[in-house]
């Protein structure tokens, strides 16, 4: 299979990863809420971010909802309560 048929199958798959993630967020009025409210964030300032930012931001994801979602909270209120905006 040539380099390219691999990448657009990948690429294909995100796609459908994609579009399933988004249907089923679709479904609850939770779903749809965490939608709304990225998007809101994608609009701002999101789509901008810079790639050591983008890493922070998978980090900071999967601490929330893995094993750490309360000390993440807690430090993301502690940085911005003593960080003013740059």
């Amino acid at each position: 299979m040539s380099d390219q048929v691999s990448t657009d199958r990948a690429a294909g798959n995100d796609l459908r990863r994609l579009t399933a993630a988004i249907d089923q967020l679709g479904t609850s009025c939770r779903g749809r809420s965490a939608l709304a409210q990225l998007l809101r964030w994608l609009e701002d300032d999101g789509l901008g971010l810079d790639q050591f930012n983008q890493d922070a931001v998978f980090v900071l994801l999967k601490a929330i909802w893995g094993r750490w979602p309360a000390t993440a909270r807690d430090m993301i209120q502690d940085v911005l309560s003593r960080t003013p905006d740059p």
